[in-house]
């Protein structure tokens, strides 16, 4: 081989030295190295001459040049090594003087004087080796091939480009100079086609680069979701509106029944009759959908539960109770206490004793609820539960309820109402406010008690109200001017809605009539006054009733309809039926994962299952409402009120089930009569969250995203956050449309009732919404979310490390429920240390070891009695606030009583007695009939509030008729003092009675509870 220099793609030399007939040279070097001894074997290309010619070379011929410390190696022998096989060429020994060094060296083939041999090719007359070929190295010894053509000019690119037109344009030139000959540019032309898509598809490329970059951060992101995945790292809840809620109060001719499912409400509608108070949806179909609002009626979320509102006739529910033959009526009667059956088996129960048999009907069935032997009674039973749940250890909780409730509405379809069915009642359209036949009367402010004015059915010889419940709402409306007595004049700002918390019937002796004693919960106190009767206007003067009547048949409805087209299904699960939709058609079917050919083994094919594409459905019609879940039985105006922060998609989707697992949460979709052989279908609910970061591989969770248009986007899990869709199911989908702020109509807004289904036992006949819409709100704005969300987790504490942080996230969790929290942090000592101890001694220097404990007191709002309730709920809700190490305990304030004197004089012409009154008044802990309140209300001190002099005769001297006024006595009460205690000084030092951080004043001149301060008024008369 020839010395480096020349280079070439083809050696075609190489095989025409080989061809010829006597021309030869060396092909390759190989060294042997044994010790001091060294040979090169010189490999030919063609054979040696045979035996008896002249040799091609000989020992004289060979020359070694190169190197660098070892340059005088030189040829010391000479051995031909022709080849055993006739094919391969001969190989040439020869054997150096001694070994060279690392660097390269050359051997040649020439004669005494130097020059080339006649029959050894010039171009492979010599060959480069080196003495060390077989050291391991990292390089590849194979030489570079270099080319003999010159590196073609690289063409000029606009790195610029980043629309349709500069990529076309990039492209052309690109052409130009890889097709020089292609000069075609028209349309039709094929290159010319393929330039257009390659141009269209760089084109979206580049925008979808531009909206990563754009998206990648919350300064420059101009979507609405991916602003909303920015904020929820920071720990700021981006939230999408929310509906707004109404009362909704309807008039019945008779005790009509109706499915909720089969009633909204709607404003009214142009082009419709407005005497025309019910409709059908074949009504509305001329009606554009933007000239009115939609409003449904809202049910609780919570669990299944047995209320004295579903207790619809207790006397037949009683009767089966106790002489029916079933399995379910004898494990029901095998619950009973004896005096729940001494109360069953009295024959004389009247009126007045209805809610002790209501209520204690509702305990028991609801108590009932958590059996899990009653669901399994019978064959049938058992065997639904079996293929509904898959196994009946299955059946607990949630689901052992809606399953005992779906029971007990089948054995008692008529005695026991259920959740769906909504009952009217006539008697209940207005009730009248009872007076005891005094006149000019009004229910005050703050006012939580009525009395209702009942009557006869004539029919049934019963009470009107009989069917009156805990847990209904009644709304109070004044309906004419106090004044006037004309309608025009009521004022509509005196309605208010109220939930009952007792009902007692009772009887008016006097005059023989029936009333109705009613109790409502202090949050939904009243207001304002109400006036029930007045004075007529003159000359008549006629007295005038009923100002103020009272609204039953009440509902609670929201802004928003459930959409039902297209193929509307019909799903049920414990006794609520739910209607669900199909996914648009393109979303219809969820998507099967790809296939990929794989080898398991030699000659063995297997499909192997790969992700397939994400399946993200976007729904047709919106946007989707948002809305808190209700609780039930909440006060009247706390259902009203939502936080937007909390509300949630109203969405479900629902995924078809072939077998149940155990511990499934199904609902069932009833068979269809055309079918030849009607089966049952079961659906998995999966239910809506905000996000999936907390989602398990099985659990089935979704998440609504709406965009910047109001489309909601629904994205399911990956099979690690959120499980994924069974590829190739058909589910189904429930949810509404509607929100915001188009839902906070006015009072008397809605005037139409929209009837889907039958109703029985009588008709409605009116409809309207004495009080205005209130919590509908738009979603969030974008500019509003990148300003807020960077401070969000430095506003909201979600870690409580000092007293003063568990105080604030009392007021601020329960700011409807509680005035005022106060909290101290103490080290308590360890029970040894207490007892004087040496082990407590030692660890008096390491306080950090002892328990910390967090006291935290409250202060309830309206009331200055102790309540447990709220201190347990207090304490479970700042367990996931608290600190590690901190033991939280919550108790009620620190009352301190007072005892007060007051001494006043009344001006000529003021009666000592009214004085005495009016002081009462202004010094109690009462809301007064003008509304304001009495100086020691509960609402009017707080914690560590001191009680000054100065105000108190403030307060005495706004009383109209006192003339002057002391206080000569304020103290702090104390029990019994011993004998040679120094008592009380009469006055507090600086005239202000001081409290401490955790004391609040407490005055209630209660007679029968000194212990709790006490008032003294002394009016001195002149002589």
């Amino acid at each position: 081989m020839s010395e480096p220099g020349l280079r070439c793609h083809e050696d075609h030399r190489r095989r025409d030295v080989r061809r010829s007939e006597r021309t030869n040279g060396i092909d390759f070097v190989e060294v042997e190295q044994n010790g001091e001894e060294c040979e090169l074997h010189l490999h030919l290309l063609r054979s040696l001459p045979p035996a008896g010619e002249p040799p091609l070379f000989s020992e004289e011929n060979v020359r070694i040049e190169g190197g660098t410390r070892i340059r005088d190696v030189r040829a010391a022998g000479f051995r031909p090594v022709p080849a055993p096989d006739p094919a391969r060429d001969d190989v040439v020994v020869v054997r150096l003087t001694k070994p060279g060094d690392q660097s390269r060296y050359t051997v040649r083939l020439v004669d005494a004087e130097g020059h080339p041999l006649r029959d050894v090719d010039p171009r492979y007359r010599s060959a480069g080796f080196h003495f060390v070929a077989g050291t391991p190295t990292d390089v590849d010894c194979l030489p570079t091939a270099g080319s003999a053509r010159p590196p073609a000019a690289t063409p000029e690119l606009s790195y610029l480009a980043k629309d349709y037109g500069s990529f076309r344009q990039l492209l052309l030139d690109r052409l130009a100079t890889t097709l020089p000959g292609w000069r075609e540019r028209h349309s039709p032309d094929l290159y010319l086609a393929l330039v257009e898509v390659l141009a269209y598809e760089a084109d979206r490329l580049s925008y979808a680069q531009d909206a990563v970059s754009t998206e990648a951060y919350l300064d420059t992101a101009r979507l609405r979701t991916s602003v909303r995945r920015h904020v929820r790292l920071v720990d700021h809840a981006m939230h999408e509106g929310c509906n707004a809620r109404t009362w909704v109060c309807l008039t019945a001719q008779g005790d009509p029944v109706v499915s909720t499912d089969a009633l909204s409400f709607v404003t009214r509608p142009k082009g419709v009759a407005p005497g025309q108070v019910v409709l059908l949806p074949r009504d509305l179909d001329r009606v554009a959908r933007g000239s009115y609002e939609v409003f449904e009626p809202l049910l609780p979320a919570g669990p299944a539960a047995v209320t004295p509102g579903d207790v619809v006739d207790p006397d037949r529910l009683r009767y089966r109770l106790l002489h029916d033959d079933d399995p379910r009526t004898d494990y029901i009667r095998s619950t009973l206490t004896e005096a729940d059956r001494r109360l069953l088996d009295r024959e004389d129960l009247d009126d007045e004793d209805l809610p002790g048999l209501v209520g204690t009907l509702a305990d028991r069935l609801g108590q009932l609820l958590r059996a899990p032997g009653f669901l399994v009674r019978t064959q049938e039973a058992a065997r639904e539960a079996l293929e509904r749940y898959g196994a009946l250890t299955a059946l607990t909780g949630a689901r052992l309820a809606a399953g005992n409730r779906e029971q007990l509405e089948h054995l008692f379809p008529e005695e026991l109402g259920g959740p769906m069915r909504l009952r009217l009642h006539e008697a209940h359209n207005a009730i009248s406010c009872y007076t005891w036949g005094l006149l000019d009367c009004c229910l005050p402010a703050g006012a939580t008690t009525a009395t209702l004015q009942d009557g006869w059915d004539a029919e049934s010889s019963r009470r009107d109200l009989r069917h009156l419940r805990p847990g209904d709402v009644l709304v109070f409306e004044e309906v004419l001017g106090p004044r006037t007595g004309v309608a025009a004049d009521a004022d509509p700002a005196h309605r208010h809605a109220v939930r009952l918390t007792d009902v007692q019937p009772g009887w008016d002796r006097l005059r023989e009539v029936p009333v109705v004693e009613v109790r409502w919960d202090p949050a939904d106190a009243l207001p304002f006054p109400l006036v029930l009767s007045a004075p007529g206007p003159p000359p008549e003067c006629a007295p005038l009733t009923d100002v103020t009547v009272v609204r039953g048949n009440v509902v609670l409805a929201d802004h928003g309809r459930t959409i039902r087209q297209p193929g509307p299904v019909e799903l049920r699960h414990g006794g609520r039926s739910t209607v669900a939709v199909p996914f648009p058609a393109r979303y219809a079917v969820v998507p099967a994962d790809d296939v990929e050919l794989c080898c398991t083994r030699e000659g063995t094919v297997a499909e192997r299952p790969v992700r397939g594409p994400a399946y993200e459905p976007v729904l047709d019609r919106g946007p989707v409402v948002f809305r808190e879940p209700l609780s039930d039985g909440v006060p009247a105006g706390a259902a009203l009120r939502q936080d937007p922060r909390r509300a949630v998609p109203a969405l479900a989707v629902y995924g078809p089930v072939s077998w149940p697992r155990p511990g499934q949460d199904l609902v069932e979709r009833p068979p269809d009569p055309t079918m030849t052989w009607p089966v049952t279908l079961r659906y998995e609910r999966w239910e809506a969250r905000r996000d999936l970061l907390g989602s398990g591989p099985a659990d089935r969770h979704v998440v609504v995203e709406p965009d910047d248009d109001g489309a909601a986007h629904l994205r399911f899990g990956d099979g690690q956050f959120g499980a994924r869709p069974e590829p190739g199911a058909r589910m189904l989908l429930s949810y509404r449309s509607g929100g915001g702020l188009a839902g906070n109509v006015g009072h008397g807004a809605i005037a139409h009732v929209v009837l889907r289904g039958e109703i029985s036992g009588g008709a409605i006949t009116g409809v309207s919404n004495p009080l205005p819409a209130h919590g509908g709100t738009d979603p969030e704005p974008v500019d509003e979310v990148r300003l807020l969300a960077p401070h969000a987790f430095r506003t909201r504490l979600e870690r409580a490390v000092v007293a003063e942080d568990y105080a604030a996230i009392v007021l601020r969790d329960f700011a409807d429920s509680v005035q005022r929290a106060v909290a101290t942090v103490a080290v308590e000592a360890a029970p040894a240390e207490r007892a004087g101890g040496r082990r407590g001694a030692a660890r008096k220097a390491t306080a950090g070891a002892m328990p910390t404990v967090v006291t935290v007191r409250v202060d309830p709002l309206g009331t200055s009695a102790d309540a447990p309730a709220l201190c347990s709920r207090v304490a479970e809700h700042l367990e996931r606030y608290r600190r590690i190490g901190h033991t939280v305990r919550v108790e009620p304030p620190r009352y301190v009583p007072l005892d007060l004197t007051v001494e006043v004089g009344p001006l000529p012409g003021h009666q000592p007695g009214a004085l005495r009154t009016a002081l009462l008044d202004r010094l109690s802990n009462r809301v007064l009939p003008d509304g304001t309140r009495g100086f020691f209300h509960p609402d009017a001190l707080t914690f560590g509030q001191p009680v000054a002099i100065s105000a108190l005769l403030g307060v005495v001297h706004a009383v109209p008729g006192i003339a002057w006024g002391r206080i000569t006595h304020l103290a702090r009460r104390t029990a019994d003092e011993p004998d040679g205690a120094a008592p009380q000084p009469e006055l507090p030092e600086g005239d202000v009675l001081a409290m401490a951080e955790t004391e609040i004043a407490r005055l209630d001149d209660d007679p029968d509870l000194p212990e709790n301060g006490s008032l003294t008024i002394h009016v001195e008369v002149a002589p």
